[in-house]
Protein backbone atom coordinates (compact mmCIF):
# COMPACT_ATOMS: atom_id res chain seq x y z
CA UNK A 1 0.00 0.00 0.00
CA UNK A 2 1.25 3.48 -0.87
CA UNK A 3 0.13 5.79 1.95
CA UNK A 4 0.94 8.95 0.03
CA UNK A 5 -1.14 7.88 -2.98
CA UNK A 6 -4.02 6.96 -0.69
CA UNK A 7 -3.95 10.39 0.96
CA UNK A 8 -3.93 12.00 -2.50
CA UNK A 9 -6.75 9.78 -3.73
CA UNK A 10 -9.11 10.33 -0.78
CA UNK A 11 -8.29 14.04 -0.59
CA UNK A 12 -9.25 14.46 -4.24
CA UNK A 13 -12.33 12.30 -3.74
CA UNK A 14 -13.48 14.73 -1.04
CA UNK A 15 -12.71 17.68 -3.32
CA UNK A 16 -10.18 19.19 -0.87
CA UNK A 17 -7.02 21.10 -1.72
CA UNK A 18 -3.78 20.35 0.11
CA UNK A 19 -4.25 23.61 2.02
CA UNK A 20 -7.77 22.72 3.11
CA UNK A 21 -6.67 19.32 4.41
CA UNK A 22 -3.68 20.90 6.13
CA UNK A 23 -5.96 23.43 7.82
CA UNK A 24 -8.25 20.65 9.03
CA UNK A 25 -5.25 18.84 10.54
CA UNK A 26 -3.62 21.95 11.96
CA UNK A 27 -0.40 21.43 10.00
CA UNK A 28 1.21 23.22 7.07
CA UNK A 29 0.55 22.50 3.41
CA UNK A 30 4.13 21.33 2.83
CA UNK A 31 3.58 18.38 5.18
CA UNK A 32 0.63 17.17 3.09
CA UNK A 33 2.67 17.61 -0.09
CA UNK A 34 5.55 15.59 1.39
CA UNK A 35 3.18 12.79 2.46
CA UNK A 36 1.61 12.57 -1.00
CA UNK A 37 4.96 12.59 -2.79
CA UNK A 38 6.34 9.90 -0.47
CA UNK A 39 9.05 12.18 0.91
CA UNK A 40 7.77 11.61 4.43
CA UNK A 41 5.68 8.85 6.00
CA UNK A 42 3.02 9.74 8.60
CA UNK A 43 2.82 7.52 11.66
CA UNK A 44 -0.31 5.51 12.39
CA UNK A 45 -1.74 8.16 14.74
CA UNK A 46 -1.36 10.81 12.05
CA UNK A 47 -3.00 8.51 9.51
CA UNK A 48 -5.97 8.09 11.88
CA UNK A 49 -6.32 11.87 12.17
CA UNK A 50 -6.12 12.20 8.37
CA UNK A 51 -8.84 9.55 7.99
CA UNK A 52 -11.08 11.47 10.37
CA UNK A 53 -10.54 14.69 8.42
CA UNK A 54 -11.35 12.85 5.17
CA UNK A 55 -14.45 11.23 6.71
CA UNK A 56 -13.33 7.66 6.04
CA UNK A 57 -12.48 4.70 8.25
CA UNK A 58 -8.92 3.51 8.78
CA UNK A 59 -9.91 0.15 7.24
CA UNK A 60 -11.20 1.88 4.12
CA UNK A 61 -7.99 3.92 3.87
CA UNK A 62 -5.76 0.88 4.25
CA UNK A 63 -7.81 -1.28 1.86
CA UNK A 64 -7.53 1.06 -1.12
CA UNK A 65 -4.91 0.04 -3.67
CA UNK A 66 -4.38 1.80 -6.94
CA UNK A 67 -4.19 -0.55 -9.90
CA UNK A 68 -6.89 0.54 -12.34
CA UNK A 69 -5.97 3.61 -14.36
CA UNK A 70 -8.27 5.59 -16.64
CA UNK A 71 -7.25 6.95 -20.02
CA UNK A 72 -8.92 9.17 -22.61
CA UNK A 73 -11.18 10.51 -19.86
CA UNK A 74 -13.76 12.93 -21.19
CA UNK A 75 -16.26 15.15 -19.34
CA UNK A 76 -19.46 16.41 -20.92
CA UNK A 77 -19.75 20.17 -20.33
CA UNK A 78 -16.26 20.22 -18.84
CA UNK A 79 -16.30 24.02 -18.55
CA UNK A 80 -19.00 23.78 -15.86
CA UNK A 81 -16.59 22.04 -13.46
CA UNK A 82 -13.45 23.27 -11.72
CA UNK A 83 -10.21 21.31 -11.87
CA UNK A 84 -10.66 20.23 -8.24
CA UNK A 85 -14.21 19.04 -8.95
CA UNK A 86 -13.02 17.01 -11.93
CA UNK A 87 -10.29 15.42 -9.84
CA UNK A 88 -12.82 14.54 -7.14
CA UNK A 89 -15.21 12.96 -9.64
CA UNK A 90 -12.44 11.02 -11.40
CA UNK A 91 -11.20 9.71 -8.05
CA UNK A 92 -14.66 8.37 -7.21
CA UNK A 93 -14.94 6.77 -10.64
CA UNK A 94 -11.46 5.23 -10.38
CA UNK A 95 -12.30 3.81 -6.95
CA UNK A 96 -15.50 2.23 -8.31
CA UNK A 97 -13.56 0.83 -11.29
CA UNK A 98 -10.94 -0.63 -8.94
CA UNK A 99 -13.60 -2.35 -6.85
CA UNK A 100 -15.22 -3.74 -9.99
CA UNK A 101 -11.89 -5.12 -11.22
CA UNK A 102 -11.13 -6.65 -7.81
CA UNK A 103 -14.61 -8.21 -7.68
CA UNK A 104 -14.12 -9.79 -11.10
CA UNK A 105 -10.78 -11.25 -10.01
CA UNK A 106 -12.40 -12.70 -6.88
CA UNK A 107 -15.24 -14.17 -8.97
CA UNK A 108 -12.81 -15.57 -11.56
CA UNK A 109 -14.75 -13.64 -14.20
CA UNK A 110 -13.15 -11.92 -17.21
CA UNK A 111 -13.45 -8.14 -17.35
CA UNK A 112 -10.84 -7.33 -19.98
CA UNK A 113 -13.25 -6.74 -22.82
CA UNK A 114 -15.26 -3.87 -24.22
CA UNK A 115 -17.46 -4.63 -27.22
CA UNK A 116 -17.27 -1.12 -28.66
CA UNK A 117 -15.25 -0.63 -31.87
CA UNK A 118 -11.56 -0.07 -31.17
CA UNK A 119 -11.49 3.22 -33.07
CA UNK A 120 -13.84 6.18 -33.16
CA UNK A 121 -15.30 7.24 -36.50
CA UNK A 122 -16.27 10.60 -37.95
CA UNK A 123 -19.79 11.63 -37.04
CA UNK A 124 -22.06 10.81 -40.02
CA UNK A 125 -23.92 13.77 -41.51
CA UNK A 126 -27.10 11.70 -41.60
CA UNK A 127 -28.31 11.59 -37.98
CA UNK A 128 -30.34 8.43 -38.57
CA UNK A 129 -27.18 6.66 -39.79
CA UNK A 130 -25.34 7.82 -36.66
CA UNK A 131 -28.14 6.51 -34.44
CA UNK A 132 -28.13 3.13 -36.24
CA UNK A 133 -24.37 2.90 -35.77
CA UNK A 134 -24.78 3.50 -32.04
CA UNK A 135 -27.34 0.71 -31.83
CA UNK A 136 -25.23 -1.74 -33.80
CA UNK A 137 -22.18 -0.99 -31.63
CA UNK A 138 -23.95 -2.47 -28.59
CA UNK A 139 -25.76 -5.26 -30.43
CA UNK A 140 -29.19 -3.68 -30.77
CA UNK A 141 -31.53 -3.91 -33.78
CA UNK A 142 -32.16 -0.83 -35.94
CA UNK A 143 -35.58 -0.26 -34.40
CA UNK A 144 -37.65 -1.14 -31.36
CA UNK A 145 -37.60 0.03 -27.74
CA UNK A 146 -34.30 -0.18 -25.89
CA UNK A 147 -34.79 -1.96 -22.58
CA UNK A 148 -32.60 -1.31 -19.55
CA UNK A 149 -29.80 0.69 -21.16
CA UNK A 150 -27.59 0.44 -18.08
CA UNK A 151 -27.66 -3.36 -18.17
CA UNK A 152 -27.11 -3.40 -21.93
CA UNK A 153 -23.99 -1.27 -21.55
CA UNK A 154 -22.70 -3.42 -18.67
CA UNK A 155 -23.20 -6.55 -20.77
CA UNK A 156 -21.04 -4.92 -23.43
CA UNK A 157 -18.09 -4.41 -21.09
CA UNK A 158 -18.94 -0.85 -20.08
CA UNK A 159 -19.42 -0.39 -16.35
CA UNK A 160 -21.80 2.36 -15.27
CA UNK A 161 -20.89 4.48 -12.26
CA UNK A 162 -23.30 6.90 -10.60
CA UNK A 163 -21.62 9.93 -9.02
CA UNK A 164 -23.14 12.84 -7.10
CA UNK A 165 -22.66 16.24 -8.69
CA UNK A 166 -20.51 18.70 -6.69
CA UNK A 167 -22.47 21.34 -4.77
CA UNK A 168 -21.14 24.22 -6.85
CA UNK A 169 -20.62 22.37 -10.10
CA UNK A 170 -22.74 20.73 -12.76
CA UNK A 171 -21.74 17.17 -13.55
CA UNK A 172 -23.64 15.43 -16.34
CA UNK A 173 -21.41 12.68 -17.68
CA UNK A 174 -17.95 11.21 -18.16
CA UNK A 175 -16.42 8.34 -20.11
CA UNK A 176 -13.03 6.64 -20.16
CA UNK A 177 -11.18 3.42 -20.94
CA UNK A 178 -9.43 1.48 -18.18
CA UNK A 179 -5.99 -0.06 -18.45
CA UNK A 180 -7.67 -3.41 -17.67
CA UNK A 181 -9.74 -3.45 -20.88
CA UNK A 182 -13.21 -2.45 -19.74
CA UNK A 183 -14.75 0.96 -20.38
CA UNK A 184 -16.49 3.29 -17.94
CA UNK A 185 -19.43 5.61 -18.29
CA UNK A 186 -20.32 7.77 -15.31
CA UNK A 187 -23.35 10.02 -14.95
CA UNK A 188 -25.01 12.17 -12.30
CA UNK A 189 -26.59 9.98 -9.61
CA UNK A 190 -29.37 12.53 -9.08
CA UNK A 191 -30.84 12.02 -12.54
CA UNK A 192 -34.22 10.32 -12.89
CA UNK A 193 -34.66 7.47 -15.35
CA UNK A 194 -35.38 9.70 -18.36
CA UNK A 195 -32.42 11.99 -17.72
CA UNK A 196 -30.23 8.99 -16.97
CA UNK A 197 -30.94 7.23 -20.26
CA UNK A 198 -30.36 10.45 -22.18
CA UNK A 199 -27.01 11.03 -20.42
CA UNK A 200 -25.91 7.42 -20.98
CA UNK A 201 -26.71 7.71 -24.69
CA UNK A 202 -24.75 10.98 -24.92
CA UNK A 203 -21.71 9.31 -23.34
CA UNK A 204 -22.04 6.33 -25.69
CA UNK A 205 -22.04 8.71 -28.67
CA UNK A 206 -18.95 10.47 -27.32
CA UNK A 207 -17.16 7.10 -27.14
CA UNK A 208 -18.05 6.19 -30.72
CA UNK A 209 -17.62 9.45 -32.67
CA UNK A 210 -14.86 12.02 -33.07
CA UNK A 211 -15.30 15.67 -32.17
CA UNK A 212 -18.60 15.56 -30.29
CA UNK A 213 -17.75 18.47 -27.96
CA UNK A 214 -19.11 21.11 -30.31
CA UNK A 215 -22.08 19.06 -31.50
CA UNK A 216 -25.58 19.01 -30.07
CA UNK A 217 -26.02 15.29 -29.48
CA UNK A 218 -29.72 15.67 -28.71
CA UNK A 219 -30.99 14.87 -32.20
CA UNK A 220 -28.74 11.81 -32.52
CA UNK A 221 -29.68 10.51 -29.06
CA UNK A 222 -33.35 11.08 -29.85
CA UNK A 223 -33.10 8.86 -32.94
CA UNK A 224 -31.06 6.30 -31.01
CA UNK A 225 -33.74 5.98 -28.32
CA UNK A 226 -36.69 6.46 -30.67
CA UNK A 227 -36.00 5.67 -34.37
CA UNK A 228 -38.14 7.52 -36.90
CA UNK A 229 -39.81 4.30 -38.07
CA UNK A 230 -40.87 3.60 -34.48
CA UNK A 231 -42.14 7.14 -34.01
CA UNK A 232 -44.35 6.89 -37.11
CA UNK A 233 -45.53 3.43 -36.12
CA UNK A 234 -46.47 4.58 -32.62
CA UNK A 235 -48.27 7.85 -33.41
CA UNK A 236 -48.96 7.67 -37.16
CA UNK A 237 -47.42 9.37 -40.15
CA UNK A 238 -49.86 12.28 -40.25
CA UNK A 239 -51.91 13.63 -37.34
CA UNK A 240 -54.00 16.73 -36.68
CA UNK A 241 -53.32 16.72 -32.96
CA UNK A 242 -51.40 14.81 -30.30
CA UNK A 243 -52.16 14.71 -26.59
CA UNK A 244 -49.94 14.23 -23.57
CA UNK A 245 -52.18 11.35 -22.48
CA UNK A 246 -51.39 9.52 -25.73
CA UNK A 247 -47.65 10.09 -25.96
CA UNK A 248 -47.19 9.17 -22.29
CA UNK A 249 -47.46 5.50 -23.30
CA UNK A 250 -44.67 5.95 -25.85
CA UNK A 251 -42.50 7.70 -23.27
CA UNK A 252 -42.90 4.85 -20.82
CA UNK A 253 -42.18 2.19 -23.46
CA UNK A 254 -39.09 3.90 -24.89
CA UNK A 255 -37.82 5.53 -21.71
CA UNK A 256 -37.87 9.07 -23.10
CA UNK A 257 -39.35 12.45 -22.21
CA UNK A 258 -42.61 13.90 -23.65
CA UNK A 259 -40.56 16.85 -24.88
CA UNK A 260 -38.48 14.49 -27.03
CA UNK A 261 -41.57 13.11 -28.75
CA UNK A 262 -42.96 16.60 -29.30
CA UNK A 263 -39.66 17.87 -30.66
CA UNK A 264 -39.52 15.02 -33.18
CA UNK A 265 -43.14 15.13 -34.34
CA UNK A 266 -43.04 18.51 -36.09
CA UNK A 267 -39.78 18.12 -38.11
CA UNK A 268 -40.96 14.67 -39.22
CA UNK A 269 -44.10 16.42 -40.59
CA UNK A 270 -46.40 14.34 -38.42
CA UNK A 271 -48.05 17.40 -36.87
CA UNK A 272 -48.22 21.08 -37.81
CA UNK A 273 -46.42 23.87 -35.99
CA UNK A 274 -49.62 24.95 -34.24
CA UNK A 275 -50.33 21.37 -33.11
CA UNK A 276 -46.75 21.15 -31.86
CA UNK A 277 -47.18 24.33 -29.80
CA UNK A 278 -50.46 23.03 -28.41
CA UNK A 279 -48.79 19.78 -27.36
CA UNK A 280 -45.96 21.66 -25.64
CA UNK A 281 -48.49 23.69 -23.65
CA UNK A 282 -50.15 20.46 -22.50
CA UNK A 283 -46.79 19.04 -21.44
CA UNK A 284 -45.94 22.17 -19.45
CA UNK A 285 -49.29 22.04 -17.67
CA UNK A 286 -48.85 18.42 -16.63
CA UNK A 287 -46.75 17.21 -13.72
CA UNK A 288 -43.08 16.45 -14.41
CA UNK A 289 -42.80 13.11 -16.21
CA UNK A 290 -40.46 10.82 -14.27
CA UNK A 291 -39.29 7.25 -14.78
CA UNK A 292 -37.46 5.13 -12.17
CA UNK A 293 -33.68 5.09 -12.24
CA UNK A 294 -31.83 2.19 -13.80
CA UNK A 295 -29.45 0.70 -11.25
CA UNK A 296 -26.04 -0.71 -12.23
CA UNK A 297 -25.81 -4.32 -11.04
CA UNK A 298 -22.66 -5.81 -12.59
CA UNK A 299 -20.41 -5.07 -9.61
CA UNK A 300 -22.89 -6.52 -7.13
CA UNK A 301 -23.37 -9.58 -9.34
CA UNK A 302 -19.62 -10.27 -9.34
CA UNK A 303 -19.44 -9.82 -5.56
CA UNK A 304 -22.35 -12.19 -4.97
CA UNK A 305 -20.76 -14.77 -7.31
CA UNK A 306 -17.48 -14.63 -5.41
CA UNK A 307 -19.34 -14.86 -2.10
CA UNK A 308 -21.38 -17.87 -3.25
CA UNK A 309 -18.23 -19.67 -4.43
CA UNK A 310 -16.52 -19.05 -1.10
CA UNK A 311 -13.81 -16.90 -2.68
CA UNK A 312 -14.47 -14.01 -0.27
CA UNK A 313 -16.11 -13.50 3.13
CA UNK A 314 -18.86 -11.08 4.14
CA UNK A 315 -16.37 -8.43 5.24
CA UNK A 316 -14.59 -8.47 1.88
CA UNK A 317 -17.95 -8.35 0.09
CA UNK A 318 -18.92 -5.24 2.06
CA UNK A 319 -15.57 -3.69 1.21
CA UNK A 320 -16.02 -4.31 -2.53
CA UNK A 321 -19.55 -2.90 -2.42
CA UNK A 322 -18.30 0.14 -0.50
CA UNK A 323 -20.64 -0.69 2.38
CA UNK A 324 -18.34 0.30 5.20
CA UNK A 325 -19.62 0.19 8.77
Amino acid sequence: MNIGRNILYFRQQQGLTQQQLADALGINKMAISNYEKGKRQPNIETVKVICKALDISLMQFMAYSEGVELSAGHFQNADLLTTAQKESIESQIRYAAQRYYDACLCANAPCDRCNLPAEKIALPEDLAVAAEYMRSAIGLPKSGPIGNLTHILENNGIIVVLVSSPKRGKFSGYNAISNKGFAIISINSNYDGVQQRYALACELAAMLFHDTDNVDLGDIVSRFLLPTSDLCCEIGEKRKHLSFAEIRYICEEYGISPQMVAKRAEPEHIISHSAHQQLLRQIREMQHFVLPQEKPTRLEQMVQRALADGEINEARAAELLNQWQ
